[in-house]
């Protein structure tokens, strides 16, 4: 661009990088080569630059032949960085940060995305409420498959309801945890959540706690607490 005497802005490679995202795997390296020829020429990528590098490299879908590491040398570069707002998509980058994290079960890596979010003033690039939801709820997902029971309870506590409201399946995720780690006297406790979030009418989440009730290893304890809640 610069050899044609064309003086691009940020938002110029912002909408390049967002239409290679309709050339799938074969806009991978036409991206990283626009990345590069924008700091080359003094302009720094935005939030929504590396959103749409993300779209690029992990879209639903597709086959590769192993996962792509672009987004650990992303996170590598923002790490300890906040921004401003400087183009509409900006907000989008949390969220399809995380859903990576999620799509690669990679819960160290969701932590530094969070930790990036929570850096400076980052928070206001979090997004619409629904945005919001999607990234707490891949997150919360991460920590019960991953976490140790203890600290996914302290996230529970920690980010709702304060932080977003929980799906049927984030109360889902959470009772299977405690399952794994044979913590059921917590079952009549989610349920009484479960209700006051909105969600006895949900089959999802009785027939679950309703499982894990009826399974003879249980102490008869929890199952009648339990019982007693959803009665």
């Amino acid at each position: 661009m610069v050899a044609q005497n064309v003086k691009p802005n940020l938002q110029t490679f912002n909408t390049l990088l967002k239409y290679l995202r309709r050339f799938h795997s074969f806009g991978r390296l036409p991206a990283l080569q626009t990345l590069r020829e924008m700091k080359a020429i003094g302009i720094e990528p935005s939030l929504a630059s590396y959103h749409h590098v993300i779209q690029v490299f992990y879209q639903p879908g597709t086959s590769p032949k192993g996962p792509s590491l672009v987004i650990y040398d992303i996170m590598n570069e923002l790490v300890g960085k906040t921004f401003s707002p400087k183009d509409l998509d900006d907000d989008k980058f949390f969220q399809s940060a995380m859903n990576v994290c999620s799509s690669l079960r990679d819960l160290e890596l969701a932590y530094q995305v969070h930790g990036l979010l929570n850096t400076g003033d980052n928070r206001k690039f979090i997004g619409t409420d629904f945005q919001r939801n999607f990234y707490y709820s891949k997150f919360f997902n991460l920590i019960c498959l991953m976490e140790q029971i203890d600290v996914t309870l302290k996230w529970y506590k920690d980010l709702i309801p304060s932080t977003f409201l929980p799906h049927s399946q984030t109360l889902i995720d959470l009772l299977q945890a405690l399952d794994v780690a044979n913590r059921l006297e917590m079952i009549p406790q989610i349920w009484k959540d479960s209700k006051e979030y909105g969600h006895t009418f949900r089959s999802d989440v009785r027939e679950e706690i309703l499982m894990l009730m009826a399974r003879d290893k249980h102490p008869p304890q929890v199952g009648l607490s339990a019982a007693g809640s959803i009665c």
